[in-house]
């Protein structure tokens, strides 16, 4: 009997890592948004097939530069990003038929939601003259709920590399802009020309407002498709 205890004692650890958290450090936030993105993750080992995750950091956007398009052709001036937080949970299923180890080592499935928001202020004036200028202030918020696909590699049983596949979600977009001064053109033109440059600026928000319209308040909002992509490194213990 005794035998056969030590036995099936060496094959359980020998499947499994014997730890059951992971803190990560998202690398795909500075390398797509600048250093000052910082976002940490913490994984909880529920069951040789299940974790629970939560996901916190401050997010950034890189300054905002350039001109307008329209005939009044304005121009950022000065650029303060006043931060915010990115937040996500996740329940991660690992697929016991296709992976040789248990969680948090394998392929995953899992359904997510996050959340993040964002602060910019730019002083803009006119391309002509600097004599007169405006504040606009810019708050953008996205929340989205949706399923991803990952693998989460571990090197010598602590280092792990955690990768989205592929991570499709439906999200809410809400940007609202104020503008404040003394540019003697119309706020919605200016909100206009501030969509394009940020646009311009931030590639991934051409691609998701392309049939967006500001209404008169300086507002767009609207429920569209999304997705979520990154590469963390992790340390288990």
């Amino acid at each position: 009997m005794s035998l056969f205890l030590v036995k099936k004692t060496m094959g359980q650890q020998s499947d499994s890592l014997g730890y059951r958290n992971v803190i990560k450090y998202n690398l795909t936030a500075p390398m797509l948004w600048g250093i000052e993105n910082y976002i940490f993750e913490y994984e909880r080992v529920l069951s040789p097939t299940r974790t629970f995750s939560i996901e916190l950091g401050y997010r950034t956007f890189p300054k905002l530069i350039g001109i307008g398009k329209t005939d009044s052709a304005l121009i950022v001036r000065d650029h303060k990003n006043k931060g915010g937080i990115s937040a996500t949970i996740d329940y991660r299923f690992y697929l016991k038929k296709e992976n040789k180890y248990s969680a948090p080592r394998g392929v995953y499935v899992s359904p997510y939601i996050n959340y993040f928001n964002n602060k910019v202020e730019n002083t803009v004036s006119t391309f002509y003259s600097d004599l007169a200028s405006s504040k606009i202030t810019t708050q953008i918020d996205v929340f989205g709920m949706g399923a991803q696909l990952g693998y989460q590699f571990v090197f010598y049983n602590r280092l792990s590399l955690d990768i989205c596949i592929i991570g499709p979600s439906i999200a809410w977009y809400n940007i609202n802009m104020k503008v404040a001064g003394s540019i003697n053109i119309d706020d919605e033109i200016i909100d206009e020309e501030m969509v394009e440059i940020i646009r311009e600026n931030y590639p991934i928000f051409d691609i998701l407002f392309d049939d967006f319209e500001i209404n008169e308040r300086g507002r767009i909002s609207k429920l569209s498709f999304g997705y979520r992509y990154y590469f963390k490194v992790g340390f288990l213990f």
